[in-house]
C-alpha cells in the first residue's frame, strides 16, 4: 500500500494492521515487511488480539509505503477452538440495526434451527437484496446507511451480515484479509459456531474458504483498519493498493 500526499508532510505517527499472524485457522510460516520511509517501529497487541506496528516518521516526506510477503497456511474446517468474547454478541456503531434493518431481517428469517445454517441463509438474502457499488460510501458509513443506500462494497457487506446475525442472537465478527487472486484487500464476516469461528464472505456469497487470509478482527471496521495516523502538513492524500495472493 502506498499514500501519496500532495505536499510534504512531517511528524507522521501511525498505527498499522497488515501482518498477518498465526491464529486457530490460519499458520504463518513466513513474513516479511518494509517500510518506505524507514520510521521508528513498535510491535503491539490491541484489545482484540490484533498485531499493530506502531511507528513515527519525524523527517518530511512526500509518499509513505508498507508491503508484506509471506507464507500462509489456511484451515477453516480444522481450526482450533476459541473462546467467545461477549462483546461480539453486541451492537457497535456500525453495525446497529434501525428500521430498514429490521425489515430486512424479518423477510429473511431463517427457517433452518442449526446456527451455521442459519447464517448461511442470512447471507444469501442479503446478496439478493443488496448491490455491489464501489465508492458509494466510505469508512464511516454504517450499516443502515449502506443498507438504505441499496449499495456498497465488501465492508459494507460484512457490517450488515453482522447486524443480521447479532439480531438473530448469533455472535458475529469483522475480519479484514486478504483472499486468493490479485487486486485489493477484503473483508468479511465470521460467526461464532460450537466454540469456532466460521467465515461467510458476503460480497461473494460463499463460505470462506483455505483461499482467505486474515489480518485483523473486532467489531467492525472502526476496530482493525489497515492504517489510522495522523501528521503535520497541509496535503491531500491518495491512497493506492494492490494485493496478490497465490496458491502453492
Amino acid at each position: 500500500m502506498e499514500l501519496q500526499f500532495g505536499h510534504p508532510v512531517t511528524e507522521h505517527y501511525f498505527v498499522l494492521r497488515f501482518v498477518p499472524e498465526s491464529s486457530a485457522v490460519q499458520t504463518i510460516e513466513e513474513a516479511d515487511y518494509e517500510l518506505c520511509p524507514a520510521a521508528h517501529l513498535a510491535r503491539q497487541t490491541d484489545g482484540f488480539g490484533n498485531s499493530m506496528l506502531v511507528g513515527d516518521i519525524r523527517e518530511s516526506h512526500e509518499a509513505f509505503s508498507y508491503r508484506t510477503t509471506g507464507i500462509a497456511q489456511v484451515s477453516y474446517t480444522d481450526g482450533l477452538p476459541e473462546e467467545l468474547h461477549p462483546v461480539y454478541r453486541r451492537k457497535s456503531p456500525l453495525t446497529a440495526m434501525d428500521e430498514g434493518l429490521e425489515q430486512l431481517y424479518q423477510k429473511l428469517y431463517p427457517s433452518e434451527t442449526a446456527v451455521f445454517p442459519r447464517a448461511v441463509c442470512l447471507m444469501h438474502g442479503l446478496y439478493e437484496n443488496f448491490s455491489y457499488r464501489k465508492g458509494s460510501t466510505d469508512v464511516r458509513t454504517t450499516a443502515a446507511e449502506a443498507f438504505h443506500a441499496g449499495g456498497g462494497v465488501c465492508q459494507d457487506y460484512a457490517h450488515i451480515l453482522i447486524a443480521l446475525c447479532r439480531r438473530d442472537g448469533i455472535p458475529a465478527r469483522y475480519v479484514s484479509g486478504l483472499m486468493l487472486g490479485e487486486g485489493a484487500s477484503h473483508a468479511w464476516t465470521e460467526v461464532y459456531v460450537d466454540g469456532r469461528w466460521r467465515g461467510l464472505d458476503a460480497t461473494n456469497d460463499r463460505v470462506a474458504t483455505d483461499d482467505y487470509i486474515r489480518i485483523a478482527q473486532g467489531r467492525d471496521y472502526q476496530d482493525c483498519p489497515v492504517e489510522r495516523g495522523v501528521l503535520k502538513g497541509d496535503a491531500s492524500q491518495a491512497q493506492h493498493v494492490h494485493v496478490k495472493v497465490e496458491e502453492k
